[in-house]
């Protein structure tokens, strides 16, 4: 009786099956079972058959030895990918075929401690009750064997036998000892086995922005995404499209590279009532949607139906470089631009700027910014969502573009007659035209330029955007319940760009502020509470809008230190007179006491364990001491020690401010 296959089960167990030969193999070991008696003499009895010299092994047995996994070769538990996508894992080290195949990093974990159950170790000797243990096998070593039949006592041999466990049998350690080293076996669970360059410890878990990195550095393969999936709870067909629904409504328009009528199409074939299986992007936009879904219904469905596990898995997956045809770059950019509205969604920074830049790589390598594609519109519609985000992140960040310079852009914007009838095409082709002013404005920005004729220009176009974008929204959601908070979120836009152009002007406005912050009021008023009904509507909650409202924040309280040191220094003249700046003052105090109410809303209704409760905090404590140094202070009439006191206070608290938020 011999193996022919054993798999390591990882908790201390292994799972055989056996075959029966009735020639005896050159194994070394033959084992024979007694659960009665162990202590019984061993009969004397020919274990060995003489074998030809230069006789070929059966084809059977070797095949069979082939099967057998050893620690060397494979690993006990599955890889951590395989583990998180529910796959069949071959469990090969150092790579499995599965994350081969795909091009990503195999790492594997072990998880016995998770497994176990805690138990007190027992020591097993010669006064053992083999009656109630498990079955026990007489070894019988042929080099030691042997070894005696050469010296001529082959006749009166006793075979010496061991008692070993089974686990210990079946893993191979019984047969590969000496005789000697079987004096007791101490603990039925084997050790787990080190690997090179695994640590005793379990490793540390790597964030998602390190996977990418890793990611990228590695080679890509080519990879077929439609045999990739994950599987996900049973959930009601009413609620997941609840999530579908609200990641439209909030990014369909910014970011349209989803034909959204070829989704739905697809998604309403999906019974999601029963455990199955869906394929990536349908997972990750329904897990963006929940995001959205949980923070304006109060409800906690994310962690429920989704694993961030899971979704951080699917970078792993993707080619950022490899020959792809066609279809899988498409596929594949769809996945990283969910994948960064996601990182929007959660608030990671860092992993948002490395999608990008991936992204921006990629477009750059395939040429798609040029019209080059089988399906030009399809071309388009990513393209000029990437450009959107691209244009959204670097304005918020001051960092240059990664895409090229927009002079070297063929692709035309695509009209609103390409898109479908779910989507509203002018209000999508608005939203590049805003993107594109975006990025001038960045342009000037970071080139430091305070050109009058062109910051006039900027301000003219900008208005220009309002006005038609504002009729758009009329003749499209007119009768829509959303239609003030579309309203509301088109003059936020509007005046924050106005707020980062005023900062190239030699005179600054705080009526744009009020402006921003009075719409964002309107956008966080109209979100629903925990009492009122589920619904889908738009949401502020995400990275962009916070960075927006702290650097509006930043630039207020810069503003105020240059109007200080100004009266400090006495540089009133006629440009900067006593009732402008008593003006700009008052104007400041009205947006410092808004800006203060804005943030204790939202820390005492919206941000229950938010990413940026921390940073909102910060800007209370700073804000709420400067209003109450404000409050009762006269500027002009002070002595000159409180002046240059508020002013290194105010210094202190944008030091702060920059370094917190």
């Amino acid at each position: 009786m011999d193996f022919y296959y054993r798999k390591l089960m990882g908790n201390g167990t292994v799972a055989s099956k056996f075959k029966l030969n009735g020639n005896n193999t050159s194994s070394g070991t033959v084992i024979h079972l007694n659960q009665s008696n162990v202590r019984e003499p061993l009969q004397k009895e020919s274990v060995y058959e003489t074998q030809t010299q230069g006789e070929s092994a059966d084809s059977t047995d070797s095949a069979s030895m082939k099967a057998v996994e050893f620690p060397e070769t494979h690993h006990s538990f599955n890889c951590d990918r395989c583990y998180k996508l529910k796959k069949k894992c071959l469990r090969l080290y150092p790579e499995c075929e599965n994350c081969t195949k795909a091009g990503a990093s195999c790492a594997y974990i072990d998880r016995s401690n998770k497994r176990r159950k805690k138990t007190n170790q027992k020591v097993y000797d010669d006064r053992v009750n083999f009656e109630t243990e498990s079955p026990t096998f007489h070894i019988v070593n042929e080099k030691s064997d042997s070894s005696s039949r050469s010296k001529g006592k082959n006749d009166d041999l006793v075979v010496v036998h061991k008692l070993v466990t089974v686990s210990s049998l079946l893993s191979g350690e019984a047969a590969n000892r000496a005789p000697d080293q079987f004096k007791e076996i101490q603990t039925r669970h084997k050790k787990p086995i080190s690997r090179p360059g695994q640590s005793k410890d379990t490793p540390k878990e790597k964030t998602m922005s390190e996977i990418l990195a890793l990611k990228s550095l590695k080679q890509q393969q080519k990879t077929n995404l439609k045999e990739e999936f994950i599987t996900m709870k049973a959930i009601k067909n009413e609620l997941a499209l609840c999530f579908v629904l609200n990641y439209f409504h909030n990014y369909g328009n910014m970011y349209p590279f989803i034909n959204k009528e070829k989704f739905m199409e697809n998604f309403k074939k999906i019974d999601f009532e029963r455990e199955m299986i869906i394929n990536l992007d349908v997972y990750l936009l329904m897990s963006v949607g929940c995001i959205i879904y949980d923070y304006n219904n109060d409800t906690s469905f994310f962690g429920e139906y989704f694993s961030e596990k899971a979704i951080e898995s699917i970078i792993g997956i993707l080619n950022f470089g490899g020959n792809n045809d066609e279809e899988e770059d498409f596929a594949n950019l769809t996945l990283l631009m969910l994948l960064t509205i996601y990182a929007i969604k959660i608030f990671n920074v860092e992993l948002c700027w490395g999608l990008n830049g991936i992204i921006s790589r990629i477009i750059i390598a395939l040429d798609f910014y040029k019209p080059q594609a089988k399906d030009e519109n399809q071309q388009k519609r990513i393209f000029w969502s990437i450009f959107n985000l691209d244009s959204e992140l670097n304005i918020l960040l001051h960092k240059p573009s990664q895409l090229p310079n927009f002079k070297y852009i063929k692709l035309e914007i695509p009209s609103a007659e390409t898109f479908t009838d779910d989507e509203s095409g002018a209000s999508i082709v608005k939203d590049i035209h805003l993107h594109k002013l975006q990025y001038r404005i960045l342009d000037l920005k970071l080139r430091d330029c305070s050109d009058a004729a062109k910051v006039k220009e900027l301000s003219q176009d900008l208005e220009n955007w309002r006005v038609s974008t504002s009729l758009v929204i009329h003749n499209s959601y007119s009768n829509d319940t959303n239609f003030q908070a579309y309203i509301s979120l088109v003059n936020l836009n509007y005046y924050y760009l106005l707020i980062e152009l005023d900062q190239l002007s030699a005179s600054e406005s705080f009526q744009f502020t009020l402006q921003f912050l009075s719409n964002s009021f309107t956008l966080l008023i109209s979100e629903p509470t925990s009492n009122s009904k589920p619904q889908v509507l738009l949401s502020v909650n995400s990275l962009f809008w916070y960075t927006k409202l702290f650097n509006v924040i930043k630039y207020n309280i810069s503003s105020l230190y240059e109007l200080l040191l100004l009266v400090c220094n006495n540089h009133v003249n006629k440009n900067n007179t006593q009732s402008d700046l008593t003006l700009k003052l008052t104007d400041f105090n009205s947006n410092l006491q808004l800006m203060l109410n804005l943030l204790k809303y939202l820390s005492q209704n919206r941000l229950k364990q938010h990413p940026f409760i921390s940073k909102v905090n910060a800007c209370i404590d700073s804000l709420g001491s400067l209003n109450l140094k404000l409050l009762h202070f006269n500027v002009f009439s002070c002595p000159h020690e409180d002046k240059k006191s508020l002013l290194e206070e105010v210094d202190i608290i944008r030091s702060t401010l920059q370094s917190s938020i």
